[in-house]
């Protein structure tokens, strides 16, 4: 009885010790808690494997508006580049930082993907499947 006792209190924390962490980080220990916790689906914690909270799910949440609200972020100061320049930047690069700093994905922890065709940029934030994609496109009228 301590035997599984122990043993769910390890399942509980490998469920709950990479929710702090940024999703970029934290991703790999959620799939890993979920593997260990499917595989005692078959054991006897079966019962109490069915109660842990989505915790990977919540995270993928608020890591999401986190995108959304960088990627707002990222707009604006492209907004504020062609203001003063009078055209959108070739790159996310060539926006003045005293204009407005520009955000990484907390997704993937990385810049968000930028395209420029003329007046019209597109700013992207990868993602493995399409719900979480984000794709926002600017057209600069004169």
């Amino acid at each position: 009885l301590l035997f599984y006792g122990r043993r769910f209190h390890d399942l509980y924390d490998d469920n709950f010790k990479a929710a702090s962490l940024p999703f970029p980080e934290a991703e790999f220990f959620h799939n890993q808690a979920s593997r260990r916790l499917s595989a005692e689906k078959d054991g006897p914690l079966w019962v109490f494997s069915s109660l842990f909270p989505a915790v990977i799910s919540g995270h993928r949440a608020e890591v999401m508006l986190d995108r959304k609200v960088a990627a707002l972020r990222v707009i604006e100061a492209l907004r504020l580049h062609a203001g003063v320049k009078e055209q959108l930047p070739g790159s996310l690069e060539a926006v003045e930082v005293k204009l407005a700093p520009i955000p990484l994905d907390p997704y993937t922890g990385k810049p968000f993907e930028y395209r420029l065709d003329k007046d019209r940029a597109t700013l992207v934030g990868p993602a493995p499947q399409e719900a979480f994609r984000l794709e926002y496109r600017l057209t600069l009228t004169k």
